[in-house]
């Protein structure tokens, strides 16, 4: 499992250093060729919004792993302990299950743009609408993991998340 992990770790960061690579590039052309040039390609705006799309897709799943999504905690700082642990135990689960919907109606989604092309690169656009079940996907297992840890923690008397 651990293996499994720090392969998926280091896929994640690897597509997401590649993806914010590339944006870099296209916004450099971008900007290059419209002060040198009068006139940007017109695909690089199109590219730009589809490598960001990807960027978050791929740092999705590793903002869960480092906690970095906002947290407003204010009413669980008043909780006891005990409470606390069984409320963020319940947050994960809620939210492995609406990443599970967003898996789901993503891969629903993605289905559409089987006939549909974008508009300046002719891509199909299942592999831009396809971020979506990418990103449920990727936010699945995160969750998971973390859920797993939470409740291992909790039923030996640790409690998860230390403070």
């Amino acid at each position: 499992m651990k293996t499994l992990k720090k392969f998926l770790d280091g896929f994640l960061q690897a597509g997401m250093i590649i993806c914010i690579a590339g944006l870099i590039a296209v916004v450099m052309i971008q900007v290059i060729t419209r002060y040198s040039f009068i006139k940007s390609p017109s695909w690089t705006e199109e590219a730009a919004r589809y490598l960001f799309l990807y960027t978050i897709a791929f740092a999705a799943g590793l903002a869960v792993k480092e906690k970095a999504y906002v947290n407003v905690d204010f009413v669980f700082n008043l909780l006891p302990r005990t409470i606390e642990k069984v409320l963020n135990i319940l947050i994960y689960a809620g939210l492995v299950i609406f990443s599970g919907v967003i898996f789901v109606q993503g891969i629903k989604f993605a289905e559409l743009g089987l006939i549909q092309r974008s508009s300046v690169l002719m891509l199909p656009m299942q592999y831009i609408f396809g971020v979506i079940p990418i990103s449920g996907l990727f936010l699945i297992i995160y969750f998971v993991i973390e859920l797993v840890s939470m409740i291992k923690n909790f039923a030996a008397g640790l409690g998860g998340e230390q403070k």
